[in-house]
């Protein structure tokens, strides 16, 4: 993997940085947790979006949610909840590339269509992340709260 600074890689997609933060506001570049940018994963996504290539995002939602089905299939099957939470660990950017993939679809679509759009994959990505905290055993809570 090829981490760059948002500078660099407005340099490599040769826009200028606020256009990288308005790309990424928008689900066309992805940010690493570790506030770098992946410079071929975004290429891809940068490319796809300029070319308006909506038939090879959707290919690309299809197979990261076969992966997803997979992956929460694995962890159905695994009777030991820390065993289920390894495997997340390892595993658990499947999800994130998943919900990646359907927010570059949403923009793609034209600005009246990414409302609804944006209800889908918020719905999708929550009930996802639901399911993948059932299986770990894990659940949210308001730091401020006391047990």
């Amino acid at each position: 993997m090829d981490a760059l600074n948002q500078q660099n890689l407005a340099r490599r997609l040769n826009v200028t940085d606020r256009n990288i933060r308005l790309l990424e506001d928008r689900g066309v570049i992805v940010r690493l947790p570790s506030d770098e940018y992946d410079l071929s994963r975004n290429l891809e996504r940068y490319r796809l979006f300029r070319e308006g290539d909506l038939l090879a995002v959707a290919d690309r939602i299809e197979d990261a949610m076969r992966d997803v089905v997979d992956l929460l299939a694995t962890m159905e099957a695994e009777p030991d909840v820390e065993v289920r939470r390894t495997i997340i660990h390892a595993h658990g950017a499947i999800v994130g590339q998943f919900i990646d993939w359907m927010s570059l679809a949403n923009a793609m679509r034209p600005e009246a269509e990414r409302g609804l759009l944006e209800i889908v994959t918020n719905t999708i990505s929550a009930q996802t992340v639901g399911r993948v905290l059932h299986l770990c055993k894990w659940r949210l809570a308001d730091p401020d709260e006391t047990t």
